[in-house]
């Protein structure tokens, strides 16, 4: 018995009724798909059937297609390109892929050299650049960005390579003190009382072997001086 192939139908209105797309261009958006079918249906006018949106364009499934197979005609009777390499070779950044329009977008066939939409690819490029990608171009290291960070929610400085926080970072670093040793180069502290301290280093003010009578390692009783570490 051949096994029957069943539809995927995702979508169910309030009749109950399941359809592929969804009812409005909001839920398109929100769920990131590529058209919607309004609810109630609109025919087109043209073509007399029920109307599919593209939400990026805003065309119908039935004109998009109409319109790519006139661009694709149009592009071959000016000798347009039909290759990525017949593009190369004439100095031009797309070409003429298919008379079939973009399943995504909508737009007509015409591709840059990489095989992308060229039509979505202008429209990208028209638009303003974030933060990051401003840093980018003029080769900074850090940008601004407009949100605040998500753990210690400031606005602040962030790298371009890894989007490290500023902010973040300096709470996280401890401040950098320095050892008794250098704070108090001529203290006296007894090497019992350093312990208690927390200190590495204790100074008895008496001199070693080699004379030296700066501070001394708790844990060796070495001497820094000897050591060239004070």
């Amino acid at each position: 018995m051949a096994r029957i192939k069943k539809e995927l139908r995702p979508f169910q209105l309030a009749s109950g009724e399941y359809v592929r797309h969804p009812a409005t261009e909001e839920l398109a958006r929100t769920l990131n798909v590529c058209a919607y079918q309004p609810v109630p249906a609109e025919i087109c006018p043209v073509h007399g059937i029920k109307k599919i949106i593209y939400v990026k364009t805003g065309i119908s499934y039935c004109c998009a297609q109409e319109n790519s197979v006139n661009d694709y005609n149009a592009a071959l009777a000016e000798g347009e390109p039909t290759s990525a390499l017949e593009a190369i070779s004439r100095g031009l950044d797309y070409y003429w892929g298919s008379y079939k329009r973009n399943p995504f977008c909508g737009h007509s066939g015409k591709r840059t050299l990489s095989g992308g939409c060229y039509f979505c690819k202008e429209i990208k490029d028209a638009e303003p650049l974030s933060p990051r990608k401003a840093a980018v171009a003029a080769g900074e290291s850090w940008y601004m960005p407009t949100e605040p960070c998500k753990v210690c929610g400031e606005i602040a400085l962030k790298r371009v390579n890894n989007g490290e926080c500023k902010s973040c970072t300096e709470k996280r670093s401890k401040p950098h003190v320095l050892p008794p040793h250098r704070q108090w180069p001529d203290m006296v502290i007894s090497r019992e009382d350093a312990i208690v301290a927390g200190w590495k280093t204790y100074r008895t003010g008496k001199p070693c072997k080699y004379g030296h009578t700066g501070w001394r390692w708790v844990s060796t009783r070495g001497c820094l001086t000897c050591q060239g570490r004070d």
